[in-house]
């Protein structure tokens, strides 16, 4: 069996367009979440809203192996009792893992003004955030002549062609992967909520400057 957590929508859509099957879908009690408890009502694919991580252990409890999990901005990190029972977890993180680990990756690159924004696909095999090895590893700059919400679209847009790319290996029965120096990686802290604000309604983003201790 497989599953899916998180509120990418766009991958749980490319995985199924790809005649990859998906059992259950897990997501926690937000509204981000509502186009993908929509799209799960549409095709038929039963979906479990979350509030805490016993939640999560318990709907696990349920299945003896699942093969593939799925992972798409899910904002609970997996613990070992869960990741034990996945032969593969795969995460889709927005992020360039080499300098951007972490919860809020787009707006930690975009506070200190990085050219690039990115997105990597890794597989998680314990509780380091972010530091699984690689399948995928895509860069694209980041336009400061425009605001937070159109480079954040054009990222999570590409995230089709990358998720595409995975369903292909899947059912060719071939991940490949390599391994990294998560010690050489930058790792960011979540982000206070008014900077996060800030960041996400700046129409502009050359108005937006690091500021030391902002995060």
């Amino acid at each position: 069996m497989n599953v899916f957590m998180g509120h990418f929508e766009v991958v749980l859509e490319e995985l199924w367009n790809n005649k990859i099957p998906i059992g259950i879908v897990i997501v926690e009690d937000k509204p981000a979440n509502s186009k993908v408890i929509e799209f799960c009502n549409k095709e038929g694919i039963p979906v479990y809203v979350i509030k805490k991580y016993k939640d999560i252990e318990k709907i696990f409890s349920k299945y003896r192996k699942v093969e593939y999990c799925f992972v798409a901005s899910f904002g609970k990190i997996l613990k070992n009792d869960v990741i034990e029972k996945c032969e593969y977890i795969i995460n889709f993180h927005p992020g360039d893992v080499f300098k951007c680990r972490g919860r809020h990756p787009l707006p930690s690159a975009i506070l200190h003004n990085y050219p690039e924004m990115g997105i990597t696909v890794h597989l998680i095999e314990d509780e380091e955030i972010d530091a699984g090895p690689i399948l995928y590893r895509l860069l694209i700059p980041i336009d400061y002549d425009s605001s937070y919400r159109f480079n954040e679209a054009r990222l999570i847009e590409s995230l089709r062609c990358l998720t595409s790319l995975v369903a292909k290996d899947i059912k060719q029965g071939k991940i490949v992967t390599y391994k990294w120096d998560v010690k050489e990686s930058v790792y960011f802290k979540p982000l206070k909520n008014e900077i996060l604000k800030r960041i996400i309604e700046s129409e502009n983003l050359k108005e937006i400057r690091y500021e030391k201790g902002s995060n």
